[in-house]
């Protein structure tokens, strides 16, 4: 009887491992032949996108910028104005206000000076010296405010012996020299910032006159007329008093 019974015992130990190798190798098949033939496919994909990449990267149209080297030059100025400095990029050139409100201008590559252009009024006119000054480098357009709060528009590239545009900021009725007054006793002569450009949204003359009526006008440099004007009062400059209590 063992005899008998002992082949039915292994004829199915012998069926239980042909379906174990039956499950190994569907799950290889399945599972992990399949993950190994993505995973090449989209190795292959990404060396093909890759070398796409590199040989647009390879053929691309370049465009390189020459910056020549430029010796070391000097220029020989007196009495130039505080702040007064002014570099034109589009140009080359470096511009500088002296005290005799005459621009002088100077080229960089040829180290060579320029024909000096008077900024100033012309007699019978009372002179009045210029306390500050802006470039926009886009137009080409220098502004001027001199002391007695006139500013005016001068071209770059125009010898022109009077302004293109000029306008009153503010009235200085009593003829009071507020420059002299406020700020006498300054280093080398210096004076606070009068005019700005803004280059936001667009393109605005900032004007500062809170010395003189205490307020900030805003122009525009196209048409050279009055955008807004902000008259400030002494609360505005006070310190808030819970800041006050706090401090």
């Amino acid at each position: 009887m063992s005899a008998l019974i002992r082949p039915g015992k292994e004829g199915k130990v012998s069926d239980k491992q042909l379906q174990a190798q039956r499950d190994m190798t569907e799950f290889i098949r399945t599972t992990v032949m399949e993950h190994i033939i993505e995973a090449a496919f989209c190795y292959g994909e990404s060396l093909g996108v890759c070398r796409t990449i590199q040989r647009r990267y390879e053929t691309r149209p370049v465009t390189k910028f020459l910056f020549p080297m430029l010796q070391e030059f000097q220029f020989s100025v007196q009495g130039v104005l505080p702040k007064s400095l002014q570099a034109v990029n589009q140009l080359g050139q470096v511009m500088c206000l002296d005290a005799e409100n005459q621009l002088n201008q100077f080229d960089i590559a040829t180290a060579k000076s320029l024909q000096s252009v008077n900024l100033g009024t012309r007699p019978p006119l009372k002179h009045y010296p210029i306390i500050d000054m802006v470039c926009d480098q886009a137009s080409g357009r220098i502004y001027t405010l001199n002391a007695n709060w006139i500013l005016e528009i001068w071209s770059i590239e125009q010898n022109a012996a009077f302004p293109q545009k000029r306008l009153a900021v503010c009235a200085n009725e009593g003829g009071k020299d507020f420059i002299h007054l406020y700020y006498t006793h300054t280093f080398n002569n210096s004076k606070p910032r009068f005019l700005s450009l803004q280059e936001s949204n667009q393109q605005i003359l900032v004007v500062n006159t809170s010395c003189v009526d205490g307020s900030v006008v805003f122009i525009d440099p196209i048409s050279f007329s009055v955008l807004k004007k902000i008259q400030f009062r002494y609360p505005d400059y006070e310190v808030p008093r819970a800041v006050r209590e706090s401090i």
